[in-house]
């Protein structure tokens, strides 16, 4: 859900198997958070702990292969 609380979750279509890594970053440009994760072909959902993340905007990248997206996270 965006905004978020405790957690967060992502949900991405992944054309290709394979390591999925997941990168948040804060508006200042520091990574907060980095982890991989297996994902195969279709819908992927990956979820993730925030609670120790203070409030505020952060992007979320999300690179699997030549793959790769961002979106905006706001944590409350």
């Amino acid at each position: 859900p965006n905004p978020a609380g405790n957690f967060a979750r992502i949900q991405f279509e992944s054309e290709n198997s394979g390591a999925a890594l997941v990168e948040v970053f804060d508006l200042f440009g520091s990574r907060v958070h980095m982890q991989r994760n297996s994902v195969g072909t279709g819908a992927q959902s990956i979820q993730f702990a925030t609670d120790q993340w203070p409030a505020g905007t952060y992007v979320v990248r999300v690179t699997n292969g030549r793959q790769n997206g961002a979106a905006k996270l706001i944590k409350l």
